[in-house]
């Protein structure tokens, strides 16, 4: 049973203050350190220490609304393409700004933080360093259109498209971090993922070995049986709720074009959706390459 004081889905309290942890959802019992900014690099001391719930949530004390935060998770997962919970801990982090969104740690949370911190470093100012850095952690997934630029508020418990997109990104990281791991060794699984963020940091790229990896298993990834998945750990701990699907945000042909945006079949022709289904149930044209011209 959980309780309502940390359930993200039930309580009355302002939203800007309940946060969740993914990479699938941490479990009960991690560690959460937040920590109020004055900016990137200057904390201002104000601080408090929680555990997560059983299904990642996390509730801030009501001092810290409105407020730029630093939020540090490190805990257990729910490993939603394996079905099980990971064997070893995973640390997250986020800076998020509680006058715009929610302080929600996921996997594209840490990237962007990450290379966001380095960029001001080097001298870019503050707005701009994150744009960039949101731009290359989409681009460094083949993604090119996307729902938010804040990081902060994706949720791959929503059934929606910023969801859909989160569920995708975290389950073809994993995939790809155990291409290189050896069989078995669960506890090779963070480091390969701090690898690949620390490059990202860097550069604002993948190492070559972990960008060509990440291509292959977003075809290996069942979209359906991720969802399930997820589907059933919630429903264990009483919450009913349908999961985003991840296929749009996939890339099932390995072309480096994700399915949302990847118009081209495996016949050469070209599949168009539609902005509005005709009445007779028609969503999607198929055009060869004249035909697609010819209605330019």
């Amino acid at each position: 049973m959980l309780c309502a004081c940390g359930n993200p889905f039930s309580t009355p309290l302002p939203a800007n203050l309940y946060g969740v942890a993914q990479k699938g959802p941490f479990l009960l019992g991690g560690n959460v350190q937040v920590v109020v900014l004055k900016d990137l690099s200057n904390y201002l001391g104000d601080t408090q220490e929680l555990t997560t719930d059983a299904v990642g949530g996390f509730v801030l004390d009501e001092r810290f609304t409105d407020t730029l935060v630093e939020v540090r998770v490190d805990g257990r997962y729910y490993d939603e393409l394996t079905d099980r919970n990971s064997d070893g801990p995973l640390s997250l982090i986020a800076v998020c700004d509680l006058a715009q969104g929610k302080p929600n740690v996921n996997v594209l949370s840490h990237m962007v933080t990450l290379r966001l911190r380095k960029l001001v470093a080097e001298g870019s100012q503050t707005e701009h360093a994150r744009l960039q850095a949101v731009r290359e952690a989409m681009l460094a997934f083949d993604v090119t259109a996307y729902a938010t630029n804040n990081v902060c508020d994706l949720d791959l418990s929503r059934d929606n498209d910023a969801g859909a997109l989160l569920l995708a990104i975290t389950t073809r990281m994993v995939a790809a971090a155990r291409l290189g791991a050896p069989p078995g060794l669960e506890d090779a699984l963070p480091a390969a993922l701090r690898d690949a963020w620390w490059t990202f940091a860097e550069t604002g790229l993948f190492p070559e070995s972990f960008a060509t990896a990440l291509r292959r298993p977003s075809a290996l990834v069942d979209a359906a049986t991720v969802r399930e998945n997820l589907r059933r750990f919630y429903g264990d701990v009483g919450l009913t709720l349908v999961p985003p699907d991840p296929a749009p945000y996939l890339d099932d042909d390995m072309d480096g074009i994700v399915n949302r945006e990847d118009y081209s079949l495996p016949d050469g022709r070209y599949q168009i959706a539609l902005k509005k289904a005709w009445s007779d149930g028609t969503t999607h044209l198929v055009l060869d390459g004249v035909e697609l011209l010819g209605r330019l």
